[in-house]
């Protein structure tokens, strides 16, 4: 008898060592939440920027670059001045994000 459940011990840690592995699907990277200025901003950047042209990745581009390309941009796309706030507070958590 002893032998019959060493042999079914013995079976049932082969057929686990043989299992499929569970992956952990969470992700160890910490989650990175945008205010709602930022949320607006990206918004704003998506839809209106590209009206005339394609989105081009935020950080193509460096803060100084960023710093001409706003105000020139800003007025051409008609954005008010929350608007546009709002855009520069997306870019500058893009570039640091």
């Amino acid at each position: 008898m002893k032998k019959v459940n060493a042999l079914f011990i013995f079976g049932m840690c082969i057929a686990a060592s043989c299992a499929p592995k569970i992956k952990n699907d969470i992700s160890e990277e910490p989650i990175i939440t945008m205010s709602p200025e930022v949320n607006a901003g990206q918004s704003i950047y998506n839809n209106q920027c590209t009206k005339c042209h394609k989105a081009k990745p935020v950080k193509n581009f460096s803060e100084e670059e960023w710093g001409t390309i706003l105000p020139e941009m800003s007025k051409l796309a008609e954005l008010n001045s929350e608007d546009f706030s709002n855009v520069k507070a997306y870019v500058e958590w893009m570039l640091q994000n």
